[in-house]
């Protein structure tokens, strides 16, 4: 799983309340599905890369921690090998604040 610096990520993510970082045992995800754990998740909704356990929580939801995203990372969150099987010329460590469609343009 990757260390990034908490500034780094604060600063990607729009900073703002209720951001949880490099947390991943605390993810509502990992619970609910048994998911294998994977070093990087991806946001159906604002389409960009985060590192696992990376999250904000909105009173009693984990939600993308992406400032001004409403992605909820339980039912919108996919591992990035899944995008990237679909996109093979993305990279292997996605770049924070990028989007990434699932499908190359």
């Amino acid at each position: 799983m990757p260390v990034i610096d908490e500034v780094v990520l604060r600063e990607a993510f729009g900073g703002g309340t209720g951001l949880v970082l490099n947390s991943p045992n605390t993810m509502e995800y990992y619970k609910t599905f048994d998911a294998t754990r994977k070093a990087w998740n991806w946001c159906l909704h604002c389409e960009r890369a985060y590192p696992q356990g990376s999250y904000r929580q909105v009173r009693n939801l984990q939600m993308c921690p992406y400032q001004g995203c409403d992605g909820d990372v339980v039912t919108d969150l996919w591992a990035w090998w899944k995008v990237r099987g679909g996109n093979p010329t993305y990279p292997q460590v996605p770049a924070l604040g990028v989007q990434y469609s699932l499908r190359e343009s």
